[in-house]
């Protein structure tokens, strides 16, 4: 009989082990077997988009781009926070779908810039939207109070005591003030939310919503006329309920995100439903999104290049379009919004 030693029974059955696939090989095989959307927009039409001077040095000042309706006129505007530049800049929207050449330059203090590092909303409850913006510099936010037509006054300092990397201005709890979530920097990824008081700048003590997250929006996801919880990382996007006690409940829906970085997540009511769309990376050189509906399977939109920072409907139509960052780190006009075509 022959009879193996201690050190080869370890050998033999450690060659009968599979070996464990990498994470980046892994979601570039799911990527691939992702079916592409069919109702979704291919194409954009990038040389007709809009190329949005962000200021000098852009790439590495300038963040955000988001879309979003600041003054509630009905068209989309564009908000970027500048960190160098200690300020805000917005693009007014209009009825044809195009924006200014210049920014309204709005002074505040220095911020963060973060892709999802913007918003806006009637904080104080005064009845004019005002824009906030993340700052790591004082574990806080920086806000410019909305004054009236357009305006806005000097830039103030909201501390929260954590350090946020992206911000959205939403009424979670539903007593019609606007609420502050925000995302805490990585590892941990916590998601918390502080309810607006009405008294001014002030908001009551932050509340743990969930954790690991990348990327999140709040919005009426399956058209129960109360907010979802939409929040994505590089495994899955999860839609979340609230409860009694305004916390989130546990997921009632999922889906896989094959992404290798998730930058925006953001529900958009694109051909009369809402969807879900989040963007990232896909590839070491491609942009990616998977747009889902509870209910519905994933599905993925190729992009060109750059990863999207905000996804939204900016020239009135039903067409899916998103801001990105223009591939150079110190261009004077250094963001464009890739209109969706057909």
């Amino acid at each position: 009989m022959v009879s193996l030693g201690v050190a080869a029974v370890a050998a033999v059955g450690a060659r009968a082990l599979p070996r464990e696939e990498p994470d980046e090989v892994r979601r570039a095989r799911e990527w691939a077997a992702m079916p592409t959307c069919a109702d979704a927009p291919t194409l954009w039409d990038r040389q007709n988009s809009p190329r949005l001077s962000t200021g000098p040095r852009g790439g590495l000042e300038g963040g955000g781009g988001r879309l979003t309706d600041i003054d509630d006129d009905g068209y989309t505007d564009v908000l970027f926070q500048h960190s160098l530049g200690e300020e805000f800049r917005v693009f007014w929207g209009n009825a044809e779908g195009v924006l200014p050449e210049a920014a309204q330059v709005v002074p505040a203090l220095r911020m963060t810039a973060n892709v999802n590092g913007s918003d806006a909303g009637d904080l104080n409850h005064d009845g004019w939207p005002d824009l906030v913006g993340v700052s790591t510099e004082d574990n806080g936010f920086v806000v410019a109070p909305g004054t009236g037509n357009r305006s806005f006054g000097a830039g103030q300092r909201l501390s929260s005591g954590q350090v946020p990397v992206s911000v959205r201005l939403v009424d979670w709890n539903g007593d019609g003030l606007a609420d502050l979530t925000y995302a805490k920097a990585p590892p941990d990824g916590r998601l918390e939310w502080r309810a607006g008081t009405g008294d001014g700048f002030r908001f009551e003590g932050g509340r743990l919503l969930t954790e690991h997250v990348d990327a999140f929006d709040i919005a009426d996801v399956d058209g129960d006329a109360l907010p979802d919880l939409v929040v994505a990382d590089t495994t899955s996007v999860r839609a979340h309920k609230r409860s009694d006690d305004f916390r989130a409940l546990p997921s009632y829906a999922e889906a896989p995100i094959p992404l290798a970085r998730v930058s925006v997540v953001r529900v958009v009511p694109a051909e009369g439903r809402p969807i879900v769309l989040v963007g990232g990376r896909a590839t070491p050189t491609a942009g990616g999104a998977v747009m889902w509906s509870p209910g519905t399977p994933p599905c993925k939109i190729l992009l060109p290049e750059e990863s999207p920072h905000d996804f939204g409907l900016f020239n009135q139509d039903t067409r899916v379009d998103f801001t990105n960052a223009a591939s150079c780190a110190y261009c004077t006009t250094n963001y464009e919004v890739l209109v969706g075509v057909q």
